[in-house]
């Protein structure tokens, strides 16, 4: 779905990990994940898009005009789970929350009204938290701001965000 704005429910849900997971450990610091219990594989959107790597620095930044990509979401738990909602963006700025003036509406509760933003400067792609209740992670690190790199996720509450070409 693309558009002026994109919707996507996020419902609330008692998500479990598994302790192989790449990622669990972050989720559980950052308080996104309930549990972590056995899962079939792929056990989670993240590790079906290829996981959080530790090696991330390694990749080179993502390079990219707005009209170059869609920014898609998906629930962070769920492994084989169409996307929530696709946006492609019209500007510089996309912003990413549950509150309805957003670019990508959101209804996780456990998001802030106004979560985040992807900012598209100088031909690269960046993530900024706008100071939110429960943080942003790119590639399984808290930040307050960042570059996006190819493969770049971004978890926010209970939902992955991807930016594709």
């Amino acid at each position: 779905m693309s558009g002026k704005r994109a919707v996507a429910v996020a419902a609330a849900a008692n998500l479990e990990r598994r302790p192989e997971c790449n990622v669990a450990s972050s989720l559980a610091l950052a308080g996104a994940w309930s549990t972590i219990a056995a899962m079939p594989e792929p056990c989670c959107t993240v590790c079906r898009l290829g996981g959080v790597s530790a090696a991330a620095s390694d990749r080179p930044l993502l390079r990219a005009e707005p009209h170059e990509v869609n920014i898609v979401a998906f629930r962070a738990a769920l492994a084989n789970e169409p996307p929530l909602a696709s946006y492609r963006p019209a500007g510089p700025w996309v912003t990413f929350g549950r509150a309805a003036d957003n670019h990508l509406v959101l209804g996780d509760p456990a998001l802030s009204r106004r979560q985040g933003a992807f900012h598209f400067r100088d031909g690269m792609v960046y993530v900024v938290d706008t100071e939110s209740a429960c943080g942003t992670l790119l590639d399984g690190e808290k930040v307050a701001s960042g570059p996006l790199r190819e493969g770049s996720i971004v978890l926010v509450g209970n939902v992955a965000l991807r930016v594709e070409r």
